[in-house]
């Protein structure tokens, strides 16, 4: 109920925050779904993760009604909570697979209902803006519910501060990966989204480009040797 009183009022809010914080540079616009897809069509948006702030940002950009899965600890603040289950979020308990089963129902439930469900394939924040490996909910969810998937890619701070870039992927549709298990769909929505941040990464000024390769460069050192 109170989502429906509030959510419209409460998105122009953190819209206008949005775009008023931050310099946003839309990459392939023509895959925004606000132009081409009916109104009351679900999907599912599947982005990378590297901030707090990746869903309002997407919920600024995107003009439908969204449902999120987030972990349980941001639910612990009353007020809080308060507000993010107005957003359309609901929790889930990492690495607790009863929890887990439990939103991927709720998820498919969701969209069912005509919402469009925001969810981070990598199950956490990237701490240096490295796309790391997808776990195979957003896939499971997508199928299950024949929805289409929206890849995104958000990067922060490569133009300077306060900056995002984000990319918009091509629609992927139920029936042209109806023949791929759920690894291989989980895969190709990574490969998506991966594709995505190596176009932002290209019309960097080349000396950015150079800074965030070395940065993954480092990254995958410290990997190596755990």
């Amino acid at each position: 109920m109170l989502d429906s009183l509030y959510y419209y009022p409460l998105r122009a809010v953190v819209g206008l925050y949005i775009r008023a914080k931050y310099n946003i540079k839309i990459h392939n616009k023509e895959n925004n779904p606000n132009g081409y897809l009916p109104k009351k069509r679900s999907f599912v948006v599947a982005a990378n993760h590297q901030s707090y702030t990746d869903p309002p940002a997407i919920a600024a950009l995107i003009n439908v009604k969204f449902a999120f899965i987030a972990k349980e600890e941001l639910f612990r603040n009353p007020i809080f909570s308060l507000m993010i289950r107005i957003a359309g979020a609901f929790p889930v308990t990492r690495d607790n697979a009863r929890s887990g089963e439990a939103a991927i129902a709720l998820a498919r439930e969701k969209i069912k209902k005509g919402r469009v469900l925001v969810i981070f394939p990598e199950g956490t924040r990237s701490k240096n803006g490295r796309i790391g490996r997808g776990r195979p909910g957003v896939a499971s969810i997508a199928s299950k519910a024949n929805a289409p998937v929206l890849p995104m890619c958000l990067m922060y701070g490569r133009r300077g501060r306060n900056t995002i870039d984000v990319a918009f992927g091509k629609i992927i549709d139920p029936d042209d990966v109806a023949l791929l298990n759920t690894r291989e769909f989980t895969e190709r929505i990574m490969t998506e989204i991966k594709a995505l941040q190596i176009q932002i990464i290209r019309t960097l000024p080349e000396e950015k480009q150079q800074e965030v390769i070395e940065n993954f460069q480092k990254e995958c050192t410290k990997l190596d040797r755990k």
